[in-house]
């Protein structure tokens, strides 16, 4: 059996899209949905209840009893699933491809050694609806497969997005230590998730497009306030403190280098908003520490600000 996993947190609007689209594979094999519902206020316990009642062989909702925040949702969730496999979709992404759990069922049975697998997706902007089809391919985006890929990971690039991967969940039960994920209330499941992954498994890659991420609204990984995006990388230091601890061989803790990196995704914000005094703030930042980028020394000028502003806006 596969299980498949949605954390869901106040989005009783596109969960029910979610579902279905689950509902929909084609697989030879059957599979189980867990609704991890991380103390909703809005209307997804009904929902749940209206599928439970439906599909009650299928479908599977724990409602916690108080809020823990994504990766504590995902964590528990996953400990609840009787699958020999685990596939993830947040509930306000979807499946579009029926094929998905199948394709990568087959791959995992060919390939005993692969215990982590993902896929290319489309991008669906939220404000105007536009889809991006297989952003991956289309972008030009780098692909990582193989072994050995802990430091790839955990720099950021690795490029493997929630919604399209499915993973071994005896490499969950083995290796993810899940009560430190509780205890430290991260703020993310799937990055750290995949960083240990790809200590301990090989990893890869199905260049098929299997399902749609919704971008563009306000989110953990995408705040619209500075202040909630200071808040947000106050918390995740930790987290990335304990993953070099947890792997001192493979992984050195660079407070600087992760500075630059937050203030870089606040003056990416600044431009957003076209707020070139706080651009100059952030920009100011990253000089200290050692970045010298010609965005860098731009912004931290007001008028070398609209300079970079209008660059990017002809460069488009």
């Amino acid at each position: 059996m596969t299980s498949v996993i949605i954390t869901s947190y106040n989005q009783a609007e596109t969960l029910p899209q979610t579902i279905d689209s689950i509902l929909a594979q084609k697989c030879s094999i059957p599979f189980e949905i867990i609704i991890g519902d991380d103390c909703s206020t809005d209307n997804t316990r009904e929902v749940c209840k209206q599928y439970k009642t439906k599909y009650p062989d299928i479908i599977r909702p724990i409602h916690h009893v108080k809020n823990g925040g994504v990766a504590t949702n995902f964590v528990l969730s996953v400990k609840e699933a009787r699958g020999k496999y685990i596939a993830l979709c947040a509930a306000d992404d979807y499946w579009h491809n029926p094929k998905k759990l199948q394709l990568q069922l087959d791959h995992f049975e060919l390939h005993p050694d692969c215990g982590f697998i993902y896929t290319d997706y489309d991008k669906l902007h939220v404000g105007n609806g536009k889809i991006t089809k297989s952003y991956l391919t289309n972008s030009g985006a780098t692909i990582y497969e193989g072994n050995n890929l802990i430091k790839t990971v955990f720099g950021g690039s690795f490029p493997a997005l929630t919604l399209t991967v499915m993973f071994r969940k005896e490499l969950f039960d083995k290796y993810i230590p899940f009560q430190d994920y509780i205890n430290m209330r991260f703020t993310l499941e799937d990055w750290p998730t995949w960083v240990i992954f790809s200590k301990y498994t090989s990893i890869a890659y199905l260049p098929v497009s299997t399902g749609t991420y919704r971008y563009g609204h306000e989110s953990i990984s995408n705040p619209h306030s500075y202040k909630k995006t200071i808040d947000r990388f106050i918390r995740e230091k930790q987290m990335y403190k304990y993953l070099c601890n947890l792997f001192p061989n493979d992984l050195i803790y660079d407070e600087a280098g992760y500075d630059i990196y937050v203030n870089g995704v606040l003056l990416s914000l600044a431009y957003k908003r076209k707020d070139a005094v706080r651009a100059k703030e952030f920009a100011t930042n990253m000089l200290k520490l050692g970045d010298k980028s010609l965005r860098t020394r731009l912004s931290a000028n007001l008028l070398g600000f609209w300079v970079w502003w209008l660059l990017k806006r002809v460069a488009r």
